[in-house]
């Protein structure tokens, strides 16, 4: 770790020479969090956090550094303590037309979400893209906390524009990306490999269809571990078909709120596919239905129907969604209902509500009611305070609760940056 710190502050102190400091930009994002929550033990966990996102960039932007690190102090045993999600320094290389990244760094491949300890190359010339990438990997996801002891791959990406028509159908632009891993954990290695390919066209001037597909390879195994895809047709132009297809392993132990109750969920291996008309009745009014299929690795395979509606407002939306599924002997009804709104240009309001029903021949029939809630104001241009709370209560099972209380800071005031939160209790 040490030796990581210390190539970081080199490259530094080596960009920073001949530069002037005046010129040199900060931003970023400093989050102050409080939390209670009952998902992972019996009795309630609070904790506190201090969490932490930090651009520097030179003057002209030929070099930078990124610093991500969150500190906690936990009620639960062996949860408090320090992580450094990120530290790393970045050059362009415009001679090469190539971007160079050394230290500590996120990234989200084959291997899933990880923080990689080494670096990264990215070169772009016409329509080509290569990414070439290599070091220790560290897992900070929830509760795995795995680490691999060697990882390199390499990306190769090829964009096309053409403008492609066979009868009413127009081609116009494509993205293939074909990548390839190999990592070494317990004196072992294994090969993975990436195939990724989307496109879109027109029907006509307001008809549109898009498709976008990837697959991550088990060359070891010889099979498929995830496959995805996503696609889209106009069939009038208030008329959509579209339809989707997942094969895969939730990683992360704790589900959101809406997975809990909209989605099919379950631990284990399984695929989903879906496909749904949606139709805009009114400019502000559109609903869709359509048909899922769900297979698990017990080879149980279930079938159902999902409808929903949403109503958008100029400042906010109302949502519903009814989904029923059915495996064998068991079956699932649920009810999803979302509703946000602005009060005016510095706060906003959100509540979900969800009802679900289970009847499974492993403990019967379990009622599931669900509600979450949050706030969001914009004090200044510095400051924001985010809070929510979400309460799952259980026929069946011990309810479940979380409570959250944000206080943001930003470092260039006004520049908000997306939702980054690392900590296991997001």
């Amino acid at each position: 770790m040490w030796r990581l710190f210390g190539l970081v502050l080199w490259a530094l102190a080596t960009s920073a020479q001949g530069i002037n400091t005046q010129g040199i930009s900060l931003s970023g994002v400093l989050e102050n969090k409080m939390q209670v929550d009952n998902r992972l033990t019996h009795d309630p966990r609070v904790l506190w956090e201090l969490w932490g996102d930090v651009d520097v960039s030179s003057p002209r932007g030929k070099w930078g550094a990124h610093f991500t690190w969150a500190n906690q102090i936990s009620s639960l045993e062996d949860n408090s303590g320090s992580r450094l999600y990120q530290a790393y320094w970045e050059k362009k290389l415009p001679n090469w037309g190539s971007n160079l990244r050394l230290g500590r760094f996120q990234r989200t491949d084959l291997s899933g979400f990880y923080v990689l300890d080494g670096g990264q190359w990215n070169t772009q010339w016409n329509q080509w893209e290569l990414q070439v990438y290599g070091g220790q990997a560290r897992r900070f996801d929830q509760l795995f906390t795995a680490n691999i002891d060697a990882i390199y791959g390499a990306d190769v990406a090829y964009s096309g524009t053409l403008n492609y028509r066979l009868g009413p159908v127009t081609w116009r632009n494509y993205r293939a990306q074909l990548g390839f891993q190999q990592v070494y954990h317990d004196d072992m290695s294994s090969y993975r490999a990436q195939i990724a390919f989307s496109s879109q066209g027109s029907l006509d001037e307001k008809r549109f269809w898009e498709m976008n597909l990837s697959g991550n390879y088990y060359i070891d195994r010889s099979r498929f571990e995830n496959a995805w895809f996503h696609g889209f047709a106009d069939l009038t132009r208030t008329l959509r078909l579209r339809s989707n297809f997942e094969h895969y392993q939730p990683r992360n132990p704790l589900p959101s709120f809406r997975e809990r109750f909209v989605y099919a969920y379950a631990t284990g291996g399984q695929s989903l596919w879906r496909m749904e008309a949606e139709h805009v009745l009114l400019p502000k009014l559109s609903y869709f239905i359509g048909l899922q299929r769900s297979t698990r690795n017990d080879n149980h395979d279930g079938l159902g129907v999902r409808s929903g509606f949403e109503y958008r407002t100029g400042s906010g939306r109302i949502s519903a969604n009814y989904d029923w599924l059915k495996f064998g002997q068991d079956s699932a009804h649920s009810g999803y209902l979302h509703a946000d709104h602005a009060l005016n240009s510095r706060s906003e309001v959100w509540i979900n509500g969800a009802i679900r029903h289970e009847d499974k021949s492993l403990y019967g029939v379990n009622w599931s009611y669900g509600g979450e809630s949050g706030f969001r104001y914009q004090i200044n241009s510095a400051w924001m305070i985010n809070s929510s709370i979400s309460y799952i209560a259980n026929s069946q099972f011990k309810p479940d609760y979380i409570g959250v209380v944000r206080l943001i800071y930003y470092l260039d005031r006004f520049r908000p940056k997306e939702n980054k939160c690392l900590s296991d209790s997001c």
